[in-house]
């Protein structure tokens, strides 16, 4: 019997591998980034740090729905160690019984980060009703040009169940590997040492004390990625991300339909989406696009890697 189809992967899903080499450098100079009249510092280590403390995961996607957020990202960013602590007074907030999320639309709401991340935009005219905000879907890209050095080193043994990007130890580590490379102080390495520069130096002391396969991560990685999720996904008898996204344009596999369940699924969303009006239907497009997106994150991710038996499993399943 013939193997059944698995979904195509739509082209759009697979982003541009071109590595821009000019903010490469820009970051790892530390020439900052102008978003509206403010200049934004390249990331450090120790604002990266704050960042996850303060739970900015704004840095790490284009979602620009999180204003306050995104405020919290600026603020800490331009004023890193000064902003220290009212990013801990926030965090023994948000750790309490009786802590509620800000309401951007509510200054009542704010807690002290907030109102000081508020007023510092504002004062550098970097607010969600002006043009200059959309400059800050750039500036994630600029951040994104720190962890290139960290991608060209080969992961070591299993994906690390630490759900902290940055905490005390990996902190520790890196700005002892700061401080030996460039010769700067503690405070320096923890805060003005732009993380682009340190990640690329890692790299290449990695690769001067003879580890193998230092390089750009290759450009198929994230086609490969997405390919064995799709599979896995059909083998979970779920529907993927862009068949939620839009079930007007993607069909099923030939491996999906099999399943009725999830094809009874799929054809009462596809029946929903085609009964809303034009603006409704891209309302509901724009509320589903974030799981595309996450989908197009962590497929682009090198170290996003499966067992060989998961691999071998799903090749051979159909």
């Amino acid at each position: 019997m013939a193997q059944l189809k698995s979904a195509p992967v739509p082209v759009w899903m697979v982003p541009d591998k071109q590595i821009n080499r000019p903010l490469e450098l820009h970051a790892a100079m530390g020439l900052p980034y102008t978003v509206g009249g403010l200049d934004v510092p390249p990331l450090s280590a120790g604002t990266l740090s704050l960042l996850e403390v303060a739970g900015c995961a704004a840095y790490l996607n284009t979602d620009l729905t999180d204003i306050l957020g995104i405020m919290r990202m600026l603020f800490i960013c331009c004023e890193r160690d000064k902003a220290a602590p009212l990013v801990y007074a926030w965090r023994r907030c948000f750790e309490s019984e009786n802590f509620t999320e800000a309401d951007f639309d509510r200054p009542e709401t704010y807690h002290a980060l907030d109102r000081a991340a508020f007023d510092f935009c504002n004062l550098a005219g970097v607010m969600p009703d002006k043009p200059a905000y959309l400059e800050v879907v750039g500036l994630f890209e600029y951040f994104a040009v720190s962890f290139n050095g960290f991608d060209m080193l080969q992961p070591k043994g299993g994906k690390s169940k630490n759900p902290w990007l940055y905490d005390c130890w990996s902190l520790a580590s890196l700005l002892q590997q700061i401080k030996r490379a460039a010769g700067v102080t503690g405070f320096d390495a923890m805060w003005r040492y732009p993380l682009a520069l340190a990640s690329m130096m890692i790299a290449s002391y990695a690769q001067s004390e003879g580890e193998e396969y230092v390089c750009r991560p290759p450009k198929n990685i994230c086609i490969d990625n997405l390919r064995f999720n799709t599979m896995k996904r059909e083998i979970d008898g779920q529907l993927h991300p862009w068949q939620v996204f839009d079930p007007i344009e993607y069909d099923l596999s030939e491996y999906q339909v099999r399943n009725q369940q999830l094809a009874a699924k799929w054809l009462d969303l596809r029946a929903k989406c085609k009964n809303m009006t034009p603006d409704e239907y891209r309302q509901y497009k724009a509320d589903h696009l974030h799981a595309v997106k996450e989908e197009i994150a962590i497929c682009n991710v090198p170290h996003h890697i499966y067992k060989s038996s998961e691999k071998e499993e799903m090749m051979n399943h159909g």
